[in-house]
């Protein structure tokens, strides 16, 4: 994993962490929303920012997919007007502002409890298009936001005699113009050559996508060593799996 293995070398003045949260398609019984694992993630966050120091960290946010709409879900609470001042940046990794192609998943959430998050996630949403108007409401004037969209389409899954597989028609997850819609300025904005899934997954420290996000955040955590002298730089990291973890401090 390259926020464990490889950034925390490169940053070794940021505290870098992860959280997760159960995103799981096929087999998932639970009805949990956007809404409620944003205010899961809002709970672990202050939790883990408790004291008047803390509040006031920057923070830069990496997220893939659903976990950059439950980051600005967050920020556009009436409640965390601290942590929308302190968010320094977001770096985003095929998030779908305006939706993604969910016809595949329909047919794997098929009277599943979660089907209505899938829904939610929709190309059509109209809970997706209120979160947008929500987040154009909110002053992000001094958040930079740093959008990489995905060029190949990824395999759907299929049910087979031996399980589900993803051996179905390939499909682009996220268009383009969906991943890229948040950001304002060309620069912050460059494609990754792989599918929806693996855009988010560097091998090695060699990978030329890991040089150049490694480059990003680099960048991104002196800058906020530059604005904060006397505060520590935090990364907070969305990541699948359950509650925060620390990989540095």
């Amino acid at each position: 994993m390259w926020l464990r293995d490889f950034l925390p070398n490169h940053v070794p003045n940021a505290r870098v962490l992860t959280y997760g949260y159960d995103s799981t398609v096929l087999s998932n019984n639970s009805n949990a929303s956007i809404h409620e694992f944003s205010e899961l993630f809002c709970q672990a966050l202050m939790t883990v920012r408790a004291s008047e120091q803390e509040k006031y960290r920057p923070i830069i946010f990496i997220a893939h997919s659903l976990g950059g709409r439950v980051i600005k879900h967050v920020l556009c609470k009436k409640n965390q007007s601290v942590l929308l001042t302190s968010c320094h940046a977001l770096l985003l990794f095929g998030v779908p502002h305006n939706g993604l192609n969910v016809d595949a998943l329909r047919f794997i959430v098929k009277d599943q409890p979660n089907a209505k998050l899938i829904e939610d996630l929709n190309e059509s949403s109209s809970f997706l298009q209120l979160l947008e108007d929500f987040w154009r409401s909110k002053t992000t004037d001094n958040i930079r936001i740093i959008s990489i969209y995905e060029t190949r389409p990824t395999a759907t899954v299929q049910e087979t005699l031996q399980g589900w597989k993803r051996t179905g028609p390939e499909v682009m997850m996220v268009n383009k113009c969906s991943a890229t819609a948040a950001s304002n300025y060309l620069d912050d904005i460059f494609p990754i050559d792989h599918n929806h899934s693996d855009i988010v997954k560097f091998k090695n420290e060699r990978c030329q996508y890991y040089q150049i996000v490694q480059r990003i955040i680099e960048d991104l955590v002196k800058d906020v060593q530059g604005q904060w002298v006397k505060l520590e730089s935090t990364i907070r990291v969305l990541f699948p799996g359950r509650g925060f973890r620390t990989f540095s401090q």
